[in-house]
């Protein structure tokens, strides 16, 4: 399913779309959706999804024969499959605002057929479940916005796709400034490097 938004004000960092499930073989959805970067398709040739809104991250890879596609990355578009391997998931994007260099927003792995599948972007996104294991798609990371893995077979009581990992909202401004009146949400608050940096990984508000 597409992933859920982060909202800061009016700025809004759109949800990654989701895997295909199935393909043209089974009738079901052989292309991945849309989102802030798009998810992977299934084998037999789906599409990958767009990256929408333009700008925001970057498309999933199509699958190729047997070998499913991967999500894109806030860096990259999803690596491309082969016939029986799947393909990485895109690199995210680094940023050091919250006083450490940090990669977010990697895309899911796709899922191999007999060869390896594939890993996740860096960035927090999950592997590709490794071939009729039943374990199921590795999660994205928590608060990195990291895509889900892809799964073999959940139609057939095998493993389903990984969970995405939830996103985060981070606000840094100079501390020669003073601290923010109130705060909702409980934000991890520090003063680091000439900075005050206040940091969510869930719903909250500031007001200053």
């Amino acid at each position: 399913t597409q992933g859920g938004d982060s909202v800061f004000g009016t700025i809004t960092s759109t949800g990654g779309g989701y895997g295909s499930s199935g393909g043209p073989a089974g009738g079901n959805t052989p292309n991945g959706g849309a989102g802030g970067s798009g998810g992977g398709s299934t084998g037999y040739g789906g599409a990958g999804g767009a990256a929408s809104p333009s700008g925001q991250g970057n498309a999933g890879s199509a699958g190729a024969g047997y070998g499913s596609g991967a999500g894109g990355g806030a860096g990259a578009v999803g690596g491309a499959a082969t016939t029986t391997i799947g393909g990485n998931g895109g690199v995210g994007l680094a940023s050091s605002i919250s006083g450490t260099s940090t990669y977010y927003a990697g895309g899911g792995g796709g899922v191999g057929y007999t060869g390896a599948s594939g890993t996740g972007g860096t960035g927090g996104g999950g592997n590709g479940e490794t071939y009729q294991s039943s374990g199921g798609g590795g999660a994205g990371t928590a608060n990195t916005g990291g895509g889900g893995g892809g799964g073999y077979r959940g139609d057939l009581g095998l493993g389903p796709g990984g969970t995405g990992g939830k996103g985060i909202v981070i606000i840094r401004y100079s501390d020669a400034y003073i601290p923010a009146a109130s705060t909702t949400g409980s934000p991890t608050i520090t003063v680091t490097g000439g900075y005050r940096i206040y940091t969510w990984t869930g719903s909250g508000s500031i007001t200053f």
